[in-house]
């Protein structure tokens, strides 16, 4: 008679491997999770967030354009209730007050590559050599 052997496979699956393949598709899909949420969570932000750095009635901005629309963008400050304050050649824009309910319909304006709050800035240290 041959003898029969049995190595150790349960097919309940309640086996420690399956047990612990579980786990780690649990674990997958709560890092999944995370980072779906984590993801969402930031892109629905980006809004709010805009909308809080430009509150208040009236709001000092620096556009930068495209240098041939320029003087468009310039324009349609103005007829967006605001003015036009200093030109900024160096970086192809200028300064502006604006209403804040108009900043994100003026960053989304044709030729307008950036709108950002006006902000003072302090030197970190100076070359005296220059």
């Amino acid at each position: 008679m041959g003898a029969t052997a049995l190595l150790g496979v349960e097919w309940d699956g309640n086996s420690r491997a399956a047990r612990q393949f579980d786990r780690m598709r649990l674990a997958r899909a709560l890092v999944l999770a995370l980072v779906a949420s984590m993801l969402i969570g930031s892109l629905a932000g980006v809004p709010r967030a805009a909308r809080n750095r430009f509150a208040g009635p009236d709001v000092s901005v620096i556009v930068r354009a495209e240098s041939a629309k320029l003087a468009a963008v310039e324009g349609l400050v103005g007829r967006l209730g605001g003015s036009v304050g200093r030109r900024l050649a160096i970086i192809e824009g200028f300064t502006a007050r604006v209403p804040a309910a108009s900043v994100g319909r003026l960053a989304g304006a044709d030729g307008v590559r950036a709108v950002t709050a006006d902000a003072r800035g302090h030197m970190l240290s100076v070359d005296p050599t220059l």
